[in-house]
């Protein structure tokens, strides 16, 4: 709601008001009329050169066309254009500036035919036209005509406006939207439209209970109503300018301006009062009986009943819309009962002294069929023994009064039972049984005594003081702690009622609508559960209740008429008023608000919501999307956040009304990261420590490999020492085959001999400085040593070399000489301890491009008796070719240029005769 006051321009949010000065952009702090476009832009008029609007809380001014003092008569806001009257002049407003639009003229003389001709071709007829009578054309056919002193007459009937002119009479003319204008004086008030050709008048005597206007009506229209508020009325037109609603303040001076807002609150102002708000709620609900002490409500038969403390009995005509004390049931004592009996179709008025029963036999006349309690109890009651509640149940009237409980029997008309008790409050029928309650908590009636039910939670024997009952359960209202169920078993109680106190129950389909100290609850029955039965609903003093403080109700329908102690109200309990959301404000102007992470420890969000009568009984939650999933609550309309890592958060605020009406308001909060939390920043980091971690690897895979080839260099020189152990004991062995064969004077082997050992000599010293050699020259090597052993040991040595036919022997590359040690071991200590001759076989096989396997196998007496013979020789000969292959083996694994596999089987074990199986497998690496 916006203000326009002497002190600036004032907004209201339903919480607080906030004031714009000439600190904050007005010209002028006197502001003389407010009009909102359909834009949302607030204008302001104000005594001095400029005008200007208020949009998003932000002031905007511009200098008047002609840079002099702007007073502007009235506002007009019609498809998007706002257009200001001032004297005889029509100005347009814009954004930021202000142009003439034109000039109202008064027509001349030569100039009324034209006028004439030309408005009867709009289907207007003109009497009395030598009046003045002004005429604005703005554009795309929009005509508005301004009224003074005219008679009109339409194409149907004569309409005579009645503004006399009269010397001193002031007229106000206004623009409408809709293409309508208004023109009025003391006297009345003329509408016409220009486009539907409508004219509507009311004389102020029609609109003012009979008297002239105090002051001229201030007119406020839109594109769909014209409200027009005078003199303690509020008058809302439509568009055809009808009267659909009125409003009367009696209470207010005469000079109350009054304005209905869009959510249907209306707004009253006066200097001696000031800003005073009817809610909605308050319009919409009706009340009677004002500042009378209302006990009871019920209707009884076809009436509404109502009863006032120590005074008696209204009864409501709905003709008249208005309640009336009847004289039979003028009570100068408390009211404690209006009910019904519906099975037997009677009703009771009970009172403190007496009660009034009657029958279906109310006629138009308003006669009763009464029957007093005197009549029937043959006892007086006084005040200290007065009526409180009665129940009738087979043919048996069961009383309780002040100090006792009495049992009635009608049929003798005789009392059977009266039990001295004190503190009952009601009494009720469920499931053929009497129940009576109070102070004690609740009783049964049985055989003529009263036994007190005693729940286990001792919480549930509450004073009790009202019960209802149905086919389901004994429904007893308590002084504090809520309803509790009896189903004629166990106890059960409402948990969310805790607190309140119950004057009245109704059961409605599956809710129970109590009349409590805090207004009125709607509670939806859970009957899996009862306990968690839940409050649905809430009718307060903001939703149309004299106060919250009830004595009784009566549902019917939809209508709900409570009962209190300062009169009746009756409320439409499904109208749209209780159905409106409640929308959810933020203080901040964006959408999305900003900080820095570095600047913003603490980020406090305030919101409100947009609520004009209803802000205690509202209920916040709120929860931080990604951050938070689940709703939190809070009290105030303040939130903290703490230390937000820098992410762009979703802020829900949900609000709930009483009537459960929910509405969800939504705040971005981005928080920005500081120059180290940046992604290009993280990003360099990331980038920087995967150089340093690139250059670690390097680092690492160099002394890697610098190890790995001084470890190589070593194995070389390792293999050479080796290799250069083996020349000498490869040459002493074959020395002594010479040596042999010159011993035995065989000058032809010998001679053959040294050829073939100077040949193998030559080889060898060849084949040493190697690392590799090709498998065609290892085995041509092998050959020779062979050929050379045959010579030593004669006949008593065969040997065979097979090689596969996919092996290429001169590309297949093998380390230099490792064969060797395995024939000599083959023959030295496999053949050598054979009796008779003995076989050495050698094979090479293929098995993948750069993997072949060499099989040395000998028929000899075995690996595992060539060790036994050793270690018993006297000489105690130790061959040391193994471990030199061993030895050469390790190293060559070690090199990262060989991959070579060694096993050595003693073919005894294999069940296959006596001999050695050597088995390698090469792959060549580099």
């Amino acid at each position: 709601m916006w203000f326009a006051t002497n002190r600036g321009v004032a907004k209201f949010d339903g919480v607080k008001f906030k004031v714009f000065t000439t600190k904050d952009g007005l010209p002028n702090n006197d502001i003389w009329k407010l009009t909102v476009d359909d834009k949302g832009r607030v204008w302001y008029n104000t005594k001095s050169k400029y005008i200007g609007y208020i949009e998003n809380d932000s002031v905007y001014k511009f200098m008047g066309a002609n840079k002099q003092v702007f007073l502007g008569e009235f506002w007009n806001i019609n498809k998007g254009v706002v257009v200001l009257k001032e004297g005889s002049n029509l100005f347009v407003l814009g954004k930021d500036s202000i142009s003439r639009l034109g000039k109202i003229n008064v027509p001349k003389k030569d100039l009324k035919k034209r006028k004439k001709v030309e408005l009867e071709s709009k289907g207007y007829q003109i009497n009395n036209f030598e009046r003045n009578l002004s005429v604005v054309d703005l554009g795309d056919n929009i005509y508005t005509y301004s009224v003074s002193d005219v008679f009109f007459t339409n194409n149907k009937r004569e309409v005579k406006s009645s503004l006399q002119n009269q010397k001193g009479t002031k007229y106000k003319i206004s623009l409408i939207p809709n293409n309508s204008m208004s023109s009025c004086n003391e006297k009345g008030i003329v509408f016409l439209n220009s486009r539907n050709r409508r004219i509507k008048y009311y004389s102020s005597k029609e609109l003012n209970n009979k008297i002239e206007f105090n002051g001229l009506p201030i007119i406020v229209a839109t594109d769909k109503e014209v409200q027009l508020s005078m003199s303690g009325y509020l008058y809302i037109l439509n568009q055809d300018f009808e009267i659909v609603e009125e409003y009367s303040f009696p209470n207010y001076p005469k000079n109350t301006n009054s304005f209905k807002d869009r959510e249907g609150n209306i707004w009253l102002n006066n200097k001696e009062k000031g800003v005073v708000l009817i809610p909605n709620s308050k319009t919409s609900s009706i009340f009677f009986l004002k500042q009378k002490r209302i006990q009871k409500i019920n209707r009884l038969r076809k009436k509404i009943f109502a009863g006032e403390q120590k005074k008696g009995i209204y009864i409501f005509n709905s003709k008249s819309n208005q309640f009336h004390l009847d004289d039979n049931f003028v009570i100068k004592k408390n009211i404690y009962q209006l009910k019904q009996n519906k099975k037997l179709n009677i009703s009771y008025i009970i009172s403190a002294l007496s009660y009034v029963s009657y029958t279906d036999t109310i006629s138009e006349k308003n006669e009763f069929s009464l029957k007093y309690t005197d009549e029937i109890f043959k006892r007086k009651t006084t005040e200290k023994n007065c009526f409180k509640d009665l129940e009738i149940s087979n043919y048996f009237v069961y009383a309780i009064l002040y100090n006792e409980c009495i049992k009635f029997d009608l049929k003798s008309k005789k009392v059977i039972k009266a039990i001295p008790i004190k503190g009952l409050n009601s009494i009720s029928s469920y499931k053929n049984k009497i129940y009576t309650g109070g102070s004690e908590g609740l009783f049964i009636y049985k055989n003529d005594s009263l036994v007190g039910i005693k729940p286990r939670n001792k919480e549930l024997g509450s004073s009790i003081n009202c019960m209802t009952s149905d086919e389901h359960f004994l429904y007893t209202g308590t002084d504090g702690r809520g309803v509790f169920l009896y189903d004629g078993k166990k106890y059960s109680s409402l948990k969310n009622t805790d607190g309140l106190i119950i004057q009245k129950i109704i059961r409605k389909n599956n809710k129970l609508w109590l009349a409590t100290q805090e207004g009125v609850k709607v509670v939806d029955l859970n009957l899996e559960n009862l306990e968690a039965s839940i409050i649905s609903n809430s009718f307060y003093d903001s939703d149309g209740l004299l106060e919250n403080n009830t004595n009784d109700i009566y549902l019917e329908d939809s209508l709900l008429w409570i009962a209190t102690d300062v009169g009746v109200s009756r409320i439409n309990t499904k109208s749209c008023v209780y159905q409106k959301k409640s929308p959810v404000l933020f203080d901040f102007k964006e959408d999305t608000v900003r900080f820095y992470y570095s600047d913003k420890n603490q980020i406090p969000v305030d919101f409100h919501v947009l609520n004009y009568s209803n802000q205690d009984y509202l209920t916040y939650e709120y929860r931080l999307l990604p951050r938070s999933e689940e709703w939190i609550k809070t009290n105030t309309g303040t939130i903290n956040f703490l230390g937000l890592p820098p992410n762009l958060y979703e802020l829900e605020v949900k609000v709930t009304d009483q009537h459960k009406n929910v509405s969800i308001g939504i705040q971005f909060i981005h928080v920005l990261p500081v120059w180290w939390q940046t992604n290009w920043v993280r990003g360099g980091f990331l980038l920087l420590a995967g150089f340093i971690l690139y250059c670690l690897l390097k680092y690492a895979q160099s002394r890697i490999r610098a190890v790995e080839r001084k470890k190589t260099r070593l194995a070389g020189l390792e293999l050479q020492a080796l290799r250069s152990q083996m020349n000498p004991h490869f040459v002493h062995n074959s020395l002594n085959a010479i040596k042999y064969y010159i011993q035995r004077n065989e000058a032809e082997l010998s001679e053959e001999y040294l050829t073939k050992f100077s040949q193998l000599i030559r080889l060898f010293f060849d084949y040493s400085r190697r690392e590799s050699m090709s498998l065609k020259d290892e085995l041509h090597l092998l050959k020779l040593y062979l050929e050379i052993e045959k010579l030593r040991f004669e006949d008593k040595l065969t040997f065979s070399i097979e090689v596969d036919e996919k092996i290429d022997t001169e590309e297949s590359f093998v380390p230099s000489m490792i064969l060797q040690p395995i024939i000599e071991n083959a023959v030295n200590h496999g053949v050598f301890h054979k009796k008779g001759v003995g076989n050495v076989n050698l094979k090479v096989i293929y098995l993948y491009l750069d993997s072949y396997q060499v099989v040395v196998e000998d028929d000899g007496v075995g690996i595992n008796k060539a060790k036994f013979i050793n270690e018993r020789s006297s000489e105690n000969y130790k061959s040391k070719s193994s471990e030199v292959l061993k030895d050469r083996l390790d190293l060559l694994n070690q090199s990262n240029l060989w991959e070579v596999s060694y096993s050595i089987l003693d073919l005894s074990e294999l069940g296959k005769g006596q001999g050695t199986r050597v088995s390698l497998l090469f792959k060549q690496i580099q």
